[in-house]
């Protein structure tokens, strides 16, 4: 009878140690999915800000600023289906390119109200190029290189 306990009790740890072993793997492959995630919706952020950094407020189809025409192009190819069982990608890069047009929506605002209402205090001159309604240049190196200085 000590013999069967004990293989049953063996039975009911080896049952316990799966559950918790399918537990750290859900919890893991939710993990991984939220990681892949933000860095498609950051990859997709940082290449909208690198294409309005490097060419300015370049347009797309008709006068809309690349980075809503590449958001809202990769949203329709996954409500689409185009994009099959990766449309979830094609979202998240959807969502960081309108996170970049969003953003710069914001700074140039941020700009607008500066240039209105001036701060009492200011750490660093405003950039306003390559913003929407503004020069669409990119940082010149005396710009990067203030910005450098002030980040130390």
């Amino acid at each position: 009878m000590a013999g069967t306990m004990s293989a049953v009790s063996a039975l009911n740890t080896a049952k316990a140690a799966l559950r918790r072993a399918a537990s750290i793997r859900e919890r893991a492959e939710t993990v991984v999915g939220e990681v892949v995630e933000a860095v498609e919706v950051s990859a997709g952020a940082f290449g909208a800000g690198l294409v309005r950094g490097r060419w300015g407020a370049v347009e797309f189809l008709g006068g809309i600023p690349v980075d809503l025409g590449a958001g809202l192009l990769l949203h329709g190819i996954g409500f689409l289906g185009v994009a099959g069982k990766h449309a979830e990608h094609a979202h998240n890069f959807g969502n960081g390119c309108l996170a970049s047009y969003a953003a710069t929506q914001g700074a140039a605002l941020g700009v607008r109200m500066l240039q209105q209402a001036p701060a009492p205090q200011q750490l660093a001159a405003p950039r306003t190029s390559g913003l929407i309604g503004a020069d669409p240049g990119g940082l010149t190196p005396s710009e990067l290189g203030q910005l450098v200085d002030a980040a130390q």
